[in-house]
């Protein structure tokens, strides 16, 4: 090997150290490196995983203080429930106590509650009367409460202290395991007469301190007490409340019972530990006297609360009370910090830096998104009914508004906004009346309010009720109103539903109307049916009237005829018996009696003429303007000599400012002393004559009654009119519609021509008048003259017609 080769590999292999050493030290940075950056990213996930544990402890305090405090809720208002039994009826019986809570299915709904009691304000002087009515109460028991006496929580003996008063236990349920509490004067005990007398004077619900258990001082046991008041007393001031004060209704509760049963089976609280204190917050080793509750074993708890690595101090407000809860995570939580093997990390981060970094990032991201992720779940649980409500209260298709006692808006649902026009924001804060209801109706909407603050009263609560609203724009519209009360410790608010009803009173409306132009559309169906059957029995009436009518032509011109040929012959034969008359023997007595006879048919025969002569020849009429009073006067006078002699009562019902009519006063003279004959001679035994005469409108087609031009009157026309009402016998309907006939007549034999109602409908129709007759009800015929008012065509004013 020469000297240059050897010179070479020397060069070589110092550069192979070197690059080796270069590599080595790159390799030991990459590793000081990769271990710094591991040893950082260790201690930053540590950090993040403490920050994770606590975010998710404080997140179970907070949701087991919302149990506490949802549960605490629950119970109070089973004690209002009590309240209101005893408010509408405070001499509950026991069997009525009983049958009140076996419906409230007190043992399973309300498990932490060892009892619920009616206490009762008994005076020094009504005790001996009080327990006699205890004991012979057998609506429970059938032997009552023989055993019952006042007693003391020291003592079961009679109790002898003399007082001014006791607040006794009356009923308790339930009653099995509870009997000694039947009789005990509550307010022997400290602690509990002053929660009653906290009560009493301020109305409202009061929390108990602290009661250790005579039997074990570990166990603690607290009440809550709600005053009863006697009704229709004014409790506005304490004076007054003490006065009116007729007991109390009271839940005893276990408090290991109460708080063991927050949880139920929610798995997610069996890591934590917590004590719960009456009173504010202090170190939980310096009130052990006021200890409630704990949820633990001696051997969970840390060496000093302040020492322990998670803690959280939460206050409850229950009842007027103060519960302070100190909560520390059980070694299940995995709070207390654990070994680690940092070797292995370094080994692990030495063979891939980049999967190590890789790794670390995406535990780093992962443990965040998680710890996000739990933080939301637990929110979301401990929040899970308020959200829940608002949801269901947003999304309600009715509007809702919650108000405070003062009657200021607090909560407005967006179909509130769209109901009444106005935004959420410019409604909060609102007076509720001012707002939504009619300037009418505010003040006694206020009245109201006003007096349920004072009396626990108000009309309109717990009813669907239905009242007018008001929009922004002014409009007034219907809306249905659920109103009720709602108590939360000591505040009180209201809530309600309002749903628009408008739509829905529309389609009422519509569907009225429908079934409304329904029946009007049958109605004129079957008024049109009937117009068609009564226009085809008008047209057979009016052919048979055209073929009756030229039947009386022929009947006119006949009777014309016949009666100037018969008239003279009578008339020679009347002056023959006259001259017989009075030249016979005044003694030939069946001769004189024969010649009367005589006399006596001639006079009719020439009656009959004349009455031929009436019907059949043209009338000569002369009118002037005459008022229908008048005219009726006259008639009855000339008739009024027959009114008395049958003892007619006359009824006269005349219009004052009855018009005049143009007239023939002669011929309707006539006509009214033929139709009062006629009803005179319907009452041969007496009765009434009643005559109405007054101004009408032609109310629909009829007889003659259109807008034909021989039509006597137009429809819409003013009619005078003449009504003569009898309360004889009537006509027989099947012969009435032949009463206009000629010769037609029912007093056949009695004087009648049967030409009377013809000559009269002549008449009536020479004036352009109406004359119909009908059966009254009950008895009786009517009879109507009716007469145009308008102006007299010159034809019609005089001469023959």
């Amino acid at each position: 090997m020469s000297r240059s080769d050897s010179l070479v590999r020397k060069d070589v292999l110092f550069e192979r150290r070197l690059n080796l050493r270069r590599a080595f030290s790159a390799a030991f940075f990459a590793f000081l490196v990769a271990l710094a950056v591991t040893l950082f990213m260790w201690r930053y996930v540590q950090n993040n995983v403490e920050k994770e544990k606590r975010i998710k402890f404080e997140a179970l305090t907070d949701g087991v203080t919302a149990l506490i405090r949802d549960r605490l809720e629950v119970y109070i208002a089973a004690l209002y429930g009590a309240q209101g039994l005893l408010a509408a009826n405070q001499e509950v019986e026991s069997v009525e106590w009983a049958a009140y809570f076996q419906n409230q299915n007190l043992k399973h709904r309300y498990p932490g509650m060892a009892a619920m009691r009616l206490i009762e304000r008994v005076p020094a002087e009504r005790k001996n009367e009080f327990i006699q009515s205890i004991k012979s109460d057998p609506s429970l028991l059938p032997k009552g409460y023989s055993d019952f006496k006042i007693h003391s929580l020291e003592e079961h003996a009679e109790y002898s202290m003399v007082k001014k008063e006791y607040f006794v236990v009356k009923y308790v349920q339930p009653y099995e395991g509870n009997e000694e509490m039947m009789g005990l004067d509550v307010s022997s005990e400290a602690v509990h007469l002053d929660a009653l007398e906290r009560a009493r004077d301020t109305g409202d619900l009061v929390a108990s301190g602290r009661i250790a258990l005579r039997a074990n001082g570990k166990e603690a046991v607290f009440l809550i007490a709600l005053p009863i008041y006697r009704s229709g007393m004014p409790v506005s001031t304490v004076s007054e409340r003490r006065a009116a004060l007729f007991g109390f209704v009271d839940g005893v509760f276990r408090a290991n019972d109460f708080f063991a049963g927050v949880f139920g089976k929610k798995s997610i609280y069996s890591h934590i530990e917590y004590r719960v204190f009456d009173g504010e917050i202090v170190k939980d080793d310096e009130a052990e006297d006021r200890l409630l509750y704990f949820s633990g074993s001696e051997k969970n708890l840390p060496p000093s609360f302040d020492q322990s690595r998670f803690r959280v101090s939460q206050v409850v407000h229950a009842a007027g009370r103060v519960w302070s809860l100190h909560f520390w995570p059980s070694p299940g939580f995995g709070g207390e910090p654990t070994a680690l093997n940092l070797p292995q990390i370094v080994l692990i981060g030495g063979l891939s830096l980049s999967f190590l970094l890789w790794g670390i990032l995406f535990s780093l991201s992962s443990s965040r998104l998680r710890a996000v992720e739990l933080a939301e779940k637990i929110t979301e649980e401990l929040r899970a009914s308020e959200e829940q409500n608002r949801s269901i209260i947003e999304t309600a298709t009715d509007a809702f508004i919650s108000m405070n006692s003062k009657g200021v808006i607090t909560r407005w649902n967006s179909q509130a906004e769209t109901t009444f026009g106005w935004p959420r924001q410019e409604a909060l804060g609102r007076m509720l009346a001012e707002t939504i209801f009619p300037p009418e109706d505010r003040e006694a909407y206020k009245e109201g309010l006003q007096r349920f603050l004072t009396t626990g009263e108000w009309s309109i609560l717990d009813k669907r009720i239905e009242v007018t609203a008001l929009h922004r724009d002014r409009h007034e519209f219907l809306v249905e109103l659920v109103l009720w009360p709602v108590r939360a410790n000591s505040s009180l608010s209201f809530n309600a539903f309002f749903h628009d009803i408008t739509e829905r009173k529309r389609a009422e409306e519509a569907l009225k109307k429908a079934n409304e132009e329904l029946a009007a559309n049958e109605n004129r169906l079957v008024q049109t049916l009937s117009d068609l059957r009564k226009a085809h029995l008008d047209l057979q009436s009016t052919q048979v009237q055209l073929i009756q009518a030229e039947k009386f032509a022929i009947v006119a011109q006949l009777a014309s005829g016949v009666a100037h040929e018969v008239k003279n012959p009578l008339a020679v034969l009347l002056q023959g018996t006259d001259y017989l008359e009075h030249h016979l023997d005044a003694h030939d007595r069946a001769t004189t009696i024969l010649l009367q006879d005589m006399t006596a048919a001639v006079e009719r025969a020439d009656s009959i003429i004349k009455g031929l002569l009436d019907f059949a020849a043209p009338t000569e009429l002369t009118f002037v303007s005459e008022k229908l009073e008048r005219m009726i006067e006259d008639a009855l006078l000339l008739v009024r000599y027959h009114i008395e002699q049958n003892s007619i009562e006359v009824i006269k019902n005349f219009r004052k400012d009855l018009p005049a009519v143009r007239t023939d006063k002669n011929k309707i003279t006539h006509v009214l002393i033929n139709l009062f004959s006629n009803a005179i001679d319907a009452m041969p035994h007496g009765g009434k004559l009643t005559i109405n005469a007054g101004v009408k409108k032609a109310p629909e087609f009829g007889p003659k009654i259109g807008r034909r031009r021989e039509d006597a009157f137009k429809l819409g026309a003013e009619i005078a009119f003449i009504e003569i009402k009898d309360t004889g016998i009537g006509i027989p309907e099947e012969i009435l519609p032949k009463v206009f006939d000629p010769f037609f007549t029912t007093k056949r034999g009695r004087g009648g021509t049967g030409l009377g109602l013809s000559v009269v409908r002549s008449i009536m129709e020479l004036h352009s008048g109406t004359i119909t007759l009908e059966n009254v009800p009950g008895g009786g015929v009517q009879a109507t003259l009716n007469f145009p008012i308008h102006e007299l065509s010159p034809t019609r004013s005089g001469g023959k017609t």
